[in-house]
């Protein structure tokens, strides 16, 4: 929280899709489809991550139910050992997702100097000399009130 003595303070953010409630993609998801698409296999992209096939499997299985078409495209092995490859509403749900959340860190970073400028000043209420943070019932500054 602090570095040569001054309080640092960032903006964060998260953004994923849901459709009636159930995540659809998110970070991770994304991952995963782009390493479907550049390994052309589903298990080369679990051995990649360093998570397994059935994990995979299972989010793509729960993405393709709740949108209702498929992402990827496997083929059984046979002369070249099969393969995966994402599908046109693969490549557009990574595109829609790309560009929502790319426009939400540009938004971001437009208001980061800002937001750390208001929130050191709420915090500093509670900064001890040693520089380590106490929130006080006594000051009338929680974190909860604060966020």
């Amino acid at each position: 929280m602090k570095k040569n003595n001054e309080l640092q303070c960032d903006l964060r953010f998260k953004v994923w899709f849901e459709i009636g409630g159930h995540p659809v993609i998110g970070d991770g998801r994304l991952a995963m489809l782009n390493s479907i698409h550049q390994n052309g296999s589903i298990i080369e992209a679990a051995r990649k991550m360093g998570i397994s096939y059935r994990k995979i499997r299972g989010a793509l299985s729960d993405m393709e139910r709740h949108i209702g078409q498929p992402l990827v495209k496997a083929y059984r092995g046979g002369e070249h050992g099969g393969g995966a490859d994402l599908t046109p509403a693969g490549h557009q749900l990574i595109d829609l997702y790309t560009k929502v959340k790319d426009s939400f860190e540009q938004d971001i970073s437009t208001h980061q100097q800002e937001a750390a400028v208001l929130l050191k000043s709420l915090l500093s209420k509670n900064l001890q000399p040693n520089g380590k943070f106490c929130p006080s019932e006594q000051k009338g500054i929680t974190l909860h009130e604060i966020f």
